[in-house]
């Protein structure tokens, strides 16, 4: 039980250390490839869930994918 927990705690904070490094850190032509990257993840995200929805017959009331 406590395995799951220290794996998840040690993902995020892998995935923010990261996160930090490629969108901030790095050097200029790397960081706007990554931010791009990151922004494609968002939207690709964002629309299996809308993909889900659909497919279990949820209604959807309202849908923003960038803010």
């Amino acid at each position: 039980m406590f395995e799951e927990i220290t794996f998840m705690v040690g993902f995020a904070v892998f995935s923010v250390v990261m996160s930090y490094v490629l969108l901030v850190v790095a050097p200029e032509p790397l960081n706007k490839f990554f931010q791009v990257l990151a922004v494609l993840g968002i939207v690709i995200h964002e629309l299996c869930h809308v993909l889900m929805c659909l497919l279990t017959d949820t209604r959807i009331r309202t849908m923003k994918i960038l803010e």
